[in-house]
């Protein structure tokens, strides 16, 4: 009996001990779901009131994040009375105060079909009577202040081009040529433009070409405009005053019918020859000016230079003049 009776204690231990491990597995599974409910109701209590609703105020912000204890503030709402129109004035005066960029100035060159080419008498003298043949590698005609200031140092640029020669006063007017052509030649060596160049030309002349000159510039006719406002304009109106069609005409005459004197040696004539032919800056090549030469010999020394000269052609002027030297 009393065998029995143990049994029967322990199979009820067993069975309590069954029933309370269920209970304790039950009230684990009801625990979420009871929080669930209670957070639930939680929410329900605290929430708007009857007479003012989130479908009635369309500026009520929700705080129910913040509120719970769940979880971190949300942003900041806008304020109420912001919209996109504001936003975008203040991106305009935003941009508006923002500095533009610099731009980059164009530089200005001197066209060079803006002033009429000068027409020749003879077609020989188109280059040299054409403006553009002087024109310089640079062409730009700004000439800033600061330029200007230093002005002098670039005026000693020229210096090297012109040591040994007189500055220009007119006078004889052909010798425009030389000028202009040695001033083309020390601007483009010292890499100035045409605005620098245009404010120097003056110190490269003397006399009446520079009284001419300097009134030129200041005198208008027009509509207020300068006669020379450009290096162009000063270049053309240098060979217009004095390149006439008649002094070309005579220089050109007086070169091809040059004579030697009865008693001029070969060798000062060829000289003279030579020096007549510069005058007109190379118009004249080198064949050009032995022609004139043998041309005007006396009859008898022109016979035997001709004679040597057919024989050999590819003689030079210092050894056509050598020969006109032995007779």
């Amino acid at each position: 009996m009393a065998k029995a009776r143990r049994q029967s204690g322990d199979k009820t231990k067993d069975v309590k001990k069954t029933r309370k491990v269920i209970k304790d597995k039950s009230v684990r599974k009801e625990a979420p779901a009871t929080a669930a409910l209670s957070s639930y109701s939680d929410d329900s209590a605290s929430g708007p009131s009857p007479t003012s609703s989130d479908d009635d105020n369309p500026n009520a912000t929700d705080t129910s994040s913040s509120d719970d204890g769940h979880g971190p503030p949300g942003p900041p709402s806008p304020p109420s009375g912001s919209s996109l129109s504001d936003s975008s004035s203040e991106s305009d005066a935003s941009a508006r105060e923002r500095p533009a960029p610099p731009t980059k100035r164009r530089e200005r060159l001197e066209k060079a079909d803006r002033i009429k080419v000068i027409r020749p008498a003879y077609s020989r003298f188109k280059t040299l009577l054409d403006y553009r043949t002087y024109f310089l590698i640079r062409r730009q005609l700004t000439y800033t202040p600061k330029e200007a200031q230093r002005s002098h140092r670039l005026k000693k640029r020229l210096d090297g081009a012109f040591h040994g020669q007189q500055p220009f006063t007119g006078a004889p007017p052909l010798g425009i040529f030389t000028f202009l052509t040695t001033f083309r030649r020390a601007c483009v060596a010292a890499g100035l433009t045409h605005g620098q160049a245009l404010p120097l030309m003056v110190f490269r002349l003397a006399g009446n070409a520079k009284m001419a000159f300097t009134g030129a510039r200041n005198s208008t006719f027009g509509r207020k405009r300068y006669a020379i406002r450009t290096y162009g304009d000063a270049v053309n109106w240098l060979l217009s005053k004095y390149a006439t069609h008649a002094t070309m005409a005579n220089a050109n005459q007086d070169i091809i019918t040059m004579k030697q004197q009865d008693n001029e040696a070969p060798t000062a004539f060829g000289h003279r020859v030579e020096t007549q032919c510069d005058v007109l800056n190379g118009l004249f090549d080198v064949q050009d000016v032995q022609d004139v030469f043998i041309t005007g010999l006396s009859d008898l020394v022109q016979a035997h230079v001709r004679v040597l000269n057919d024989q050999f052609p590819d003689r030079t002027l210092s050894e056509t003049v050598a020969t006109a030297q032995m007779y």
